[in-house]
């Protein structure tokens, strides 16, 4: 989730505000503990086929999903989502990815 300001500069003329939102959603729930046990750059799906988020732990610089720092973890949360406050529009450098480089991650609590 984007901040005001950050949502009032994106340019959703290029596209759907439905694909807009599908670019800042992962499909399964995912709180922020489960994002602090990743490996650094674990790879994460998008709601978007064939797009994936990157988590990286960047030190003292904290969490990021792709390009955009997790600022505030756990904004809003119950047992089917969990929200978290970005730094910036999420984007995305890679432009698909295979098949084979999925892994099949185990998210138990």
């Amino acid at each position: 989730m984007p901040n005001d300001e950050d949502l009032s500069h994106a340019d959703l003329s290029q596209e759907s505000l439905e694909t807009f939102i599908l670019r800042h959603r992962i499909p399964a729930w995912l709180g922020i503990n489960h994002m602090l046990r990743f490996p650094n750059k674990t790879l994460v799906p998008c709601s978007i086929p064939d797009k994936m988020f990157t988590i990286t732990k960047s030190g003292g610089s904290g969490l990021f999903v792709n390009n955009a720092r997790i600022v505030s973890p756990n904004i809003c949360q119950n047992s089917r989502i969990s929200c978290h406050g970005v730094s910036n529009i999420i984007t995305f450098i890679e432009a698909s990815f295979s098949k084979g480089m999925l892994v099949s991650l185990s998210l138990g609590t």
